[in-house]
């Protein structure tokens, strides 16, 4: 851990997303790890919701969160919003030389969060790609297939690469160490779900087929479409001919073109 040698120094999350709730939610996860009383705020860690601040007001609050607190470790989740225009090449580099000089004053390590384009996995925008080249480590946090796994790994660092790790959420939503998904396991979950859902001889419309996985499983509806293409894909099941053609077990389509060159 960062603070492995500096057991005394201050953590600061910035987060721009999230509602009050769920800010309020994971900074009682973060004591719950700390092995902290999560009944009232430890005086080493201070999370703040800029969700209702414009964005020149959360850039202001990064110099005024040093100045005052001298962190040894800041999380900026997400970077995207201390920009108007992610694609700005004026606007990103004022950021990163903000990130930077803040880092060098106050000799702290400051992690940035920010998501990749949905095609090509690069970081997104022109932002992306001056954190890629200013920053000391970028990780890749990836979700499996079956949404449950979640894998951590460096794309770059200047220095010796750590070992990619893998966890998962437990029943008190709180992070642990799993193995990672491999291909197969991947594989399989999804021949067995859609075993269940779509056995030999059933067809079903797109919407019919979400329904039956989002009630068999607990998950948002892209997750679920992401589900069917990528058994379309794996082969597991076949989607019929035109827009609005009907999904069927591989198997069972498998199953009929045999009997059809047999006769």
């Amino acid at each position: 851990m960062y603070l492995k040698e500096n057991q005394d120094g201050i953590v600061v999350v910035l987060n721009t997303e999230m509602a009050r709730h769920n800010t309020r939610l994971t900074t009682q996860r973060i004591h719950q790890l700390c092995g902290w009383d999560a009944s009232r705020n430890n005086s080493q860690l201070f999370v703040l919701n800029l969700r209702e601040l414009s964005t020149e007001q959360r850039t202001d609050v990064l110099p005024k969160v040093m100045e005052k607190w001298k962190p040894a470790l800041v999380f900026v989740d997400g970077i995207r919003d201390m920009v108007t225009d992610i694609n700005s090449p004026k606007e990103s580099s004022e950021i990163i030389n903000l990130l930077m000089r803040l880092s060098s004053r106050y000799g702290c390590h400051i992690c940035s969060v920010l998501h990749e384009n949905k095609n090509g996995g690069q970081l997104r925008g022109h932002l992306g790609s001056e954190l890629s080249n200013k920053s000391e480590t970028v990780m890749d946090v990836s979700l499996s297939a079956s949404g449950n796994i979640s894998t951590v790994k460096p794309r770059h660092t200047r220095n010796m690469p750590f070992d990619a790790f893998s966890f998962r959420i437990d029943e008190n939503e709180l992070p642990k160490l799993a193995e990672a998904e491999t291909t197969d396991s991947k594989r399989d979950k999804l021949t067995t779900l859609f075993a269940e859902i779509l056995p030999a001889g059933t067809r079903l419309g797109n919407a019919d087929l979400k329904r039956k996985i989002l009630k068999k499983e607990e998950m948002g509806d892209r997750t679920a479409d992401s589900r069917i293409k990528e058994a379309v894909k794996a082969n597991i099941i076949i989607k019929g001919k035109g827009r609005f053609g009907l999904y069927s077990s591989a198997v069972n389509h498998a199953a009929i073109q045999d009997g059809d060159e047999d006769v």
